[in-house]
């Protein structure tokens, strides 16, 4: 009784690995549920189509109009009254900057030339308007 030599430590055989894969899965279903709000565009505009187009420095302001005439900077909507503010601010912080104006080919053209005027008075030297390459 006193003097057994009976050792009380159990090794483990074996590891369960069911919970780990329960886990597992449940944080990839909500990965592939929250990837689609992720991945899907704000603001949808058909682009004019061009032949040859170049890619935007990384440094830049990007306004878009939609067809509906809303303004967006940057992928937020800002009213059209707090883009001088804006435009002005940017150019204080880098005098360098660069502004590419993107709208759906249903926007009038002296809406586009009204924001463009808006950016020139904000100090910005450096502008660009998006386009799509033409396929084929």
């Amino acid at each position: 009784m006193a003097g057994s030599s009976h050792d009380d430590d159990d090794t483990i055989t074996g590891i369960n690995v069911t919970p780990l894969v329960d886990i597992t899965l449940v944080l990839l279903i909500i990965f592939m549920v929250t990837a689609n709000f992720i991945v899907a565009p704000a603001v949808k505009v058909e682009l004019p189509q061009v032949s040859k187009a170049d890619q935007p420095p990384p440094r830049s302001l990007q306004f878009l109009l939609d067809p509906a005439g809303a303004l967006y900077l940057n992928g937020k909507h800002v009213e059209e009254s707090a883009v001088l503010g804006l435009v002005q601010k940017e150019v204080a912080a880098n005098a360098d900057v660069q502004v590419l104006i993107s709208a759906d080919k249903k926007v009038s053209y002296g809406e586009v030339i009204r924001l463009l005027d808006i950016v020139r008075s904000g100090g910005v030297k450096k502008f660009a308007i998006s386009v799509e390459t033409r396929k084929g």
